[in-house]
């Protein structure tokens, strides 16, 4: 008789302790899976404020521009301004931190031809000094503007005017999260790679 109490003892204390270690199991499942679902939705949270943050920070760019543009006297377009797509369009101003760069538009070198930009309705193209570029683009809201990386042909620059380098170009207008048409010329803004604001300003290439 004492032996069978003492094997059921034994199987007792032998179920209980599977029982806890499936128990402690679970938990571990249950705990690793909460972990996954919470990092899953910082990470999404964090995607989404970083959109979030892009967006107001390209909005804000067109509404300090605009206020700028106010205070000097200018007129900025309708947005649903449909002239700057298949137009063709040449630098001619290059503002850094609101300081114009006199890139060398008067320099003795036809600068016709150099710096363009064109616009259809997947693509945005032109020529650089001397390098023809292309690139996707998307026109969001509030005109804002995303430009996919660029590719580009690689001929030896003969010419570069003052103070404007090729990849300098292709790196402002790469950059650019917003436009305005002022006063008929259009307006890019973007950032320099040490974070100054930069101002494009394209006219007709009549």
């Amino acid at each position: 008789m004492k032996k069978i109490i003492l094997v059921l003892f034994i199987t007792a204390i032998v179920l209980g302790c599977a029982s806890t270690k499936n128990s402690d199991v679970s938990s571990g499942i249950n705990n690793s899976a909460s972990d996954s679902i919470e990092v899953s939705e910082n990470s999404r949270v964090s995607d989404s404020t970083a959109v979030t943050e892009n967006s107001n920070e390209s909005s804000s760019t067109v509404t300090n521009e605009s206020s700028r543009i106010s205070s000097e006297g200018g007129n900025t377009e309708p947005v649903n301004n449909k002239s700057i797509f298949d137009t063709d369009w040449v630098l001619t101003d290059v503002y850094i931190n609101g300081v114009n760069t006199q890139f060398g538009r008067t320099s003795r070198i036809n600068l016709d031809n150099y710096f363009t930009l064109y616009l259809d309705a997947q693509n945005i193209s032109g020529y650089g000094a001397p390098n023809r570029y292309s690139a996707p683009y998307t026109i969001g809201e509030n005109q804002t503007i995303s430009i996919l990386p660029m590719r580009s042909t690689m001929m030896a620059a003969l010419f570069e005017p003052e103070n404007l380098k090729e990849h300098d170009f292709f790196n402002y207008v790469q950059k650019s999260t917003a436009w305005q048409v002022v006063n008929e010329k259009l307006e890019f803004y973007s950032k320099t790679d040490d974070g100054r604001d930069v101002r494009l300003v394209f006219s007709l290439n009549k």
